[in-house]
């Protein structure tokens, strides 16, 4: 009788340590996965593809195309919009429309670069990895914005992104579209970010 409760007991124990190694395995997976999502989410595709591969630290890597299509979306009077409401809601308002700008953008072939209080940046067909020996003339390397084919679908895909984003929202917005030269690269010393500028980027602002 004793060996069989000892025999029980044990069973017990293991069967307790199984299901807490699986609780602990879901949860490692679980945290990856959300992890992951977080990491699409804040770093541009052009710079996640070097994080991952492990030349993060070459500073000196540009993304530049002549005909990248840049996409700007705002609130204007934005300040006169959040006095009309709490701050916390006009917070949380911005934010699902930064979230907005991501999940439609990436739908639509555009990458989200940066979203500032209510204005948020997108740019697509930016050619990356152009190394400084190639700025002067990134066309001659290959640059495979320079389709006409590619520039039609990505000004397409901009235009139906504007005509989602204003149908998803009561929010009243503004979208600017450009199409012309961006620059893509990481900027700061402290604090170390992906920006995009350019004469596309100003327009469309």
């Amino acid at each position: 009788t004793v060996l069989k409760l000892f025999a029980e007991k044990q069973q017990r124990r293991e069967f307790e340590a199984e299901v807490t190694l699986d609780t602990q395995v879901a949860e490692v997976k679980r945290r990856n996965e959300a992890f992951h999502k977080f990491i699409i989410r804040i770093i541009p595709s052009q710079l996640r593809r070097r994080v991952f591969g492990g030349s993060i630290s070459a500073r000196n890597t540009v993304d530049i195309s002549y005909n990248s299509i840049a996409v700007v979306v705002g609130i204007p009077d934005v300040v006169e919009w959040m006095q009309t409401m709490l701050p916390v809601r006009a917070a949380g308002a911005v934010g699902v429309l930064g979230a907005l700008c991501f999940d439609l953008g990436a739908h639509n072939h555009l990458t989200l670069i940066r979203t500032v209080g209510d204005v948020s940046v997108l740019v697509a067909n930016l050619t990356a990895d152009h190394r400084p020996d190639k700025r002067e003339n990134p066309l001659a390397y290959g640059d495979s914005a320079g389709d006409n084919d590619d520039i039609v679908r990505h000004a397409c895909d901009a235009l139906e992104f504007g005509r989602q984003l204003r149908s998803s929202t009561l929010v009243k917005l503004q979208v600017g579209i450009s199409l012309g030269l961006s620059i893509g690269m990481l900027t700061g010393t402290r604090c170390i970010r992906y920006d995009v500028f350019g004469p596309a980027v100003a327009e469309a602002d």
